[in-house]
């Protein structure tokens, strides 16, 4: 605390203490941040407790070993091999596409989309006026109806060329190649 007073005694004989005195932002500031520096060291330390410390330690490791899990499934998941070109358009080759792939999440938001948009279809028909049951029925007839588009899209007629691949595969079941390995 003495070395506080020093400070305000030089800073009253100062020329400049006229400036420092007038009541303003910045030099009420200032007398601020030197009336508590000398206060900190008394301050008490906030800090963790040891529970609390060592639940959260234990969160990130988890949380960094499920992130190298995933890159180490990323890593060495299965990959199928395109075929085709940009004129023709492409596709999966035969037999490299397995589960895990390609396309597992697709399905998945396809769905949740179509839930979403029934879900929508139905306040829109509360909204309207209907009643609940009718609101119902519409958002049924809206989640039936995505369903039904979802699955014509992935129904769809077969190439000449996949045609004829798949005809050889099976006339060919069980040929291996040069190294022994099964072709179809």
């Amino acid at each position: 605390m003495p070395r506080c007073a020093a400070l305000l005694v030089l800073a009253s004989l100062s020329p400049t203490s006229s400036l420092l005195l007038q009541p303003s932002r910045r030099s009420a500031l200032t007398l601020a941040a030197a009336g508590i520096a000398p206060l900190a060291p008394l301050l008490p330390a906030s800090a963790r407790s040891k529970e609390k410390a060592a639940e959260k330690a234990l969160q990130k490791a988890a949380t960094a070993s499920e992130a190298r899990q995933a890159m180490k499934e990323y890593k060495y998941a299965p990959r199928p091999e395109l075929v085709g070109s940009a004129e023709t358009g492409y596709a999966f080759k035969a037999g490299t596409v397995q589960a895990g792939s390609q396309g597992e999440l697709s399905s998945y938001f396809k769905q949740k989309g179509a839930t979403i948009q029934a879900s929508y279809a139905e306040d829109k028909a509360r909204a309207a006026g209907l009643s609940k049951e009718e609101a119902a029925k519409v958002a049924s007839s809206t989640l039936q109806k995505r369903k039904e588009e979802i699955a014509a899209k992935s129904r769809r007629e077969l190439s000449d060329d996949e045609k004829k691949i798949a005809a050889y595969a099976e006339k060919n079941r069980g040929m291996k190649d040069e190294q022994g390995r099964l072709m179809f």
